[in-house]
């Protein structure tokens, strides 16, 4: 039953499926692959004006579908998402002046701006005290190119008992490698932080997860640095359980611990558990932009103050 309501939020209305399947094979069958909630985010993060970059992770091999329909959304060519350009061609101001008309129904914290199995997000930090950042823009003078080119934003995890390694692709199509927490927080924050910062997509390594009977500490590697307040990073995924991070390895460089209890999960700045269904209902769109304000807000809570 679940399986059936989700697969139904996420149908493409009819009068759309003939110019969704022709702008991407990949909506031929009816459905689209990434949800509501995802889009809404993205039109929300760059109408605020913030600056971000995001990271798919799977564990999976549906890189290339999900490739195809978040590109055609950033080229302007999605049917159900008509005008909306992310790829650096348009001018800051049109671009604002559209996506603000676009973006409907959020309800933002009163003193926050408002800014899905397994997506990363990365903010530059925001407290409600200062002034929100100016969004970088490409070399054309306007919006950040946020298409994702392959193999050259593509990255791949290695896992073993004692051993961590993360390999990516640079502009030379060459293989750069990151071993050890450390190395890879710097990697990760290098690819998707500044003017050159790029959208990636990630591939985990299931077989070292697996054989650990699927533990959170053999999971989906996510080094944070609490104290590095140039960053934040959000981590959704719809398998991180109430109790546990179960699917995501939150691993502190600067304290040398993982943070995947319960009680961080639940006041949790780094992770949000995001239910397919949530993400696909029609009234529920704006979910995940709430989340995200949630968990900047809690981020920007002095500890020992309560965050909601």
């Amino acid at each position: 039953m679940f399986f059936l309501r989700a697969a139904h939020a996420q149908t493409i209305p009819e009068d759309k499926r003939a110019a969704c399947a022709t702008a991407c094979h990949e909506l031929s069958q009816g459905f689209r692959f990434l949800c509501p909630a995802y889009f809404r985010l993205l039109l929300s993060l760059e109408s605020d004006g913030r600056d971000f970059a995001v990271v798919f992770r799977t564990f999976g091999s549906d890189s290339a579908m999900l490739v195809q329909e978040h590109n055609m959304f950033c080229a302007g060519r999605h049917p159900l998402y008509p005008g909306v350009r992310m790829d650096g061609t348009c001018t800051l101001r049109d671009a604002l002046v559209l996506l603000r008309a676009r973006v409907r129904g959020c309800t933002p914290h009163p003193l926050l701006p408002t800014y899905l199995d397994g997506v990363s997000c990365s903010l530059a930090p925001h407290h409600p005290t200062l002034t929100p950042p100016t969004p970088h823009s490409t070399t054309s003078g306007g919006s950040v190119d946020r298409r994702i080119v392959l193999p050259r934003d593509s990255g791949r995890f290695f896992r073993a008992d004692g051993l961590i390694q993360l390999s990516t692709v640079n502009k030379d199509n060459l293989v750069d490698f990151a071993t050890g927490w450390r190395q890879i927080y710097a990697e990760l924050k290098r690819k998707v932080q500044g003017v050159e910062g790029r959208t990636m997509v990630i591939r985990d390594y299931y077989p070292y997860w697996h054989q650990k009977d699927r533990q959170a500490h053999a999971s989906k590697a996510m080094p944070i640095d609490a104290a590095d307040m140039s960053v934040h990073q959000i981590f959704f995924d719809d398998n991180i359980a109430d109790t546990h991070a179960k699917i995501v390895d939150v691993y502190d460089v600067g304290t040398g611990r993982r943070e995947g209890s319960a009680t961080v999960v639940q006041a949790s700045a780094f992770l949000i558990r995001q239910p397919v269904l949530l993400s696909c209902r029609v009234h529920r769109h704006t979910c995940t932009v709430r989340s995200v304000t949630w968990c900047v807000y809690r981020a920007c809570t002095p500890a020992g103050e309560p965050a909601g």
